[in-house]
């Protein structure tokens, strides 16, 4: 009994040794001071190899930094020691794009959607990846539904009225634009692609006004500043 209970205080400090590492690292990520917080994810893990939570932090702050090889080998564990980890499975897609491996990062994204099917950011990543493809249409609607599941997702908003735009069906990029203004009214790209949209339609003084608009909102944007 005595053992017994000497066992279960060992491994509760362990748990919370563990842990403190885990926390410590988040921390420092947060901070911006990678290299430490490198060193205490990699602690986490060598103390629980199984960590998957520590696993795809770690994985994604390696990815950050361009190691991408590294990062997959993470992530993969990750995804193989619980494998519904939505989170990670979409990290190891981002990883597999950035390795340009687009059917694996394909099947990644559609793993992350299967078990976590409000994921406004997988969608818009599978977006991505499909225009990098040529896939027009199919990314077209992996933007519609993120902004359907998060109707202030600005990337997938601005993706979707580019792509249209870059297609040659500016008069419905423009709609998108004008639609996306409801939810995102104080986001500046908003008003800068509206104004620069506007101009290729020679309505110039419409496009000032968006410029501008854009400018208050982001009075250091130089290229807003270039296009007035």
């Amino acid at each position: 009994v005595v053992g017994f209970g000497i066992g279960l205080l060992i491994a509760l400090y362990m748990a919370r040794t563990i842990q403190v590492h885990y926390n410590v690292a988040k921390v420092r990520a947060e901070k911006g001071q990678v290299e430490i917080a490198e060193t205490f994810y990699r602690e986490a893990i060598r103390l629980n190899p199984t960590y998957d939570q520590a696993l795809n932090n770690l994985g994604n702050l390696i990815k950050d930094d361009g190691r991408y090889e590294e990062a997959e080998a993470l992530l993969e564990k990750a995804v193989e020691i619980r494998n519904d980890f939505a989170a990670g499975w979409m990290n190891l897609g981002t990883v597999k794009a950035a390795l340009h491996k687009p059917d694996e990062a394909e099947k990644c994204y559609s793993n992350a959607i299967q078990h976590r099917r409000v994921y406004p950011d997988a969608f818009f990543n599978l977006g991505n990846l499909y225009i990098d493809q040529q896939k027009l249409k199919e990314a077209i609607a992996a933007f519609k539904t993120a902004v359907n599941l998060k109707n202030d997702h600005v990337g997938a908003w601005m993706n979707h009225a580019l792509l249209l735009e870059k297609s040659g069906n500016r008069d419905e990029a423009i709609s998108v634009i004008m639609e996306a203004k409801k939810y995102i009214p104080n986001e500046s790209a908003v008003y800068f692609n509206l104004g620069n949209m506007l101009g290729q339609k020679d309505k110039f003084q419409e496009a000032e006004k968006h410029f501008l608009k854009a400018l208050k909102l982001n009075p250091n944007s130089a290229e807003t500043h270039g296009n007035l």
